[in-house]
């Protein structure tokens, strides 16, 4: 997710510990099998694997490794930015220990459904592999996106020197049509598809635990009265 939030962000060891714990454990665990091929191996996604040795744990596993450091500092940073709201929103609705469970669901919870397509797709493919915590991510900021649809939201560094930003429901619809359009060219290393289906994921499962979101942020936006683009710098 190229994308930057802008957000009152408070003391992450008191306010998001679970987002804080995430980070830690999932650069600890990119880091020690960063440069060792066969400890990686062992925990990629490989849907050829999953269907014809009975290694579902692969559908867990992958979203705590990284193929590199710019791919795992990217994904941490952008957790950073947006775990963070989500988090706290889901404590302030039900409480810290059943609004850090719902977190926790929605985060764990969507490591595996956002590869659910690319299973199927890909199951007979003994040469796919696919790593990172995309689609987890996706699906928070998604989730973050219904709890705050106006606020600023654009790609990083192109929207700091433009000075051209979105309404944060409205770059998620251009980014869930990007992503759809990008899967079916198949001529990329990314898994759009992860980031798609993350990204629905993510929506569905804040719908699931706490409507009113989604009942207000779909209201907002059916009202009319709002910006879908802010020029600042």
């Amino acid at each position: 997710m190229n994308t930057l939030f802008l957000a009152n962000t408070g003391n992450l060891l008191i306010d998001a510990p679970l987002t804080l714990l995430i980070i830690i454990l999932t650069s600890i665990t990119s880091y020690q099998v960063m440069e060792n091929e066969g400890e990686k191996n062992k925990l990629l996604f490989i849907p050829y694997a999953v269907k014809y040795r009975k290694e579902w744990y692969r559908f867990f596993t992958h979203g705590m490794v990284h193929g590199s450091w710019m791919h795992l500092i990217f994904n941490m940073y952008v957790l950073y930015m947006f775990g963070q709201q989500v988090e706290q929103e889901f404590i302030a609705g039900f409480g810290r220990v059943l609004g850090t469970f719902a977190y926790l669901g929605l985060y764990v919870s969507a490591v595996p459904i956002a590869s659910v397509y690319t299973y199927f797709k890909q199951q007979e493919n003994r040469y796919y592999r696919s790593l990172g915590a995309s689609g987890a991510v996706s699906a928070v900021v998604f989730s973050a996106i219904l709890m705050q649809p106006f606020s600023p939201m654009g790609l990083i560094l192109v929207s700091d020197i433009t000075g051209i930003w979105f309404a944060a429901f409205f770059f998620g619809a251009l980014y869930l049509l990007y992503s759809a359009y990008s899967a079916k060219k198949e001529n990329t290393r990314i898994e759009h598809n992860a980031h798609y289906w993350g990204a629905v994921w993510g929506m569905l499962f804040t719908t699931i635990v706490e409507p009113q979101i989604t009942i207000d942020a779909v209201n907002a936006i059916l009202t009319g009265n709002y910006q879908l683009f802010y020029f600042m710098r």
